[in-house]
């Protein structure tokens, strides 16, 4: 987690809104994940404090509650998202910011089938698809971001945090949220995964 080699990418400590108009100076950061793609409004939202348990491998999704989740999975990863771009360096927080991001875009993706389910059922075939279809990022995106910040590639984490926060710019974070900080501890929660993913793996 040196900082060595990292110089073109140093994330800049200004105020996240006057970072909207700075100039050329500004960090890649800034000027990638842009904070005009996380509206924020003050409209209210279920509480949390079940996120970061809830984020883990072999997460099982209740039927009734998949749209809730998906729900404050997408604040949340806002939520990461704004914390990401104010980043000065990397350090344990950036780690642990884009770990969180990338396993909750696993989460979301997981709750698709179940909240088709229902549509299946009675027959509204082409509803569940395009439900899926309008989803389908979150497996191609957290993939992405997973390899990222595995790998630490902090330029992917960013364009690919870009193309994130593209998706979610019309999901909406009130200012006095309860979401807390999911976040923390999500890049020991990542490492753990892929460990266990090589121990399970058979060639």
């Amino acid at each position: 987690m040196g900082k060595k080699g990292l110089e073109p990418l140093r994330l800049s400590a200004h105020d996240p809104k006057s970072c909207l108009s700075a100039n050329s100076s500004t960090s890649p950061w800034h000027l990638i994940i842009s904070e005009r793609s996380i509206s924020v409004n003050k409209s209210a939202i279920i509480g949390a404090c079940k996120l970061q348990k809830e984020i883990t491998l072999g997460r099982v999704i209740n039927p009734d509650g998949a749209g809730k989740d998906r729900t404050t999975l997408t604040r949340s990863v806002v939520l990461a998202l704004r914390e990401l771009v104010k980043q000065s360096e990397t350090n344990q927080q950036t780690l642990d910011l884009a770990a969180f991001i990338a396993l909750a875009l696993d989460a979301i993706a997981a709750t698709i089938d179940s909240s088709v389910a229902a549509w299946e059922k009675r027959g509204y075939w082409l509803k569940a698809d395009r439900f899926r279809m309008e989803w389908a990022w979150t497996i191609t995106l957290g993939q992405n971001m997973r390899t990222a910040v595995s790998q630490q590639d902090w330029a992917m984490v960013a364009v690919t945090a870009a193309q994130i926060a593209e998706k979610l710019k019309k999901v909406e974070v009130p200012q006095r949220h309860r979401l807390g900080t999911p976040w923390v501890g999500a890049w020991d929660r990542l490492s753990a995964s892929r460990v266990a993913g090589a121990k399970n793996f058979s060639p």
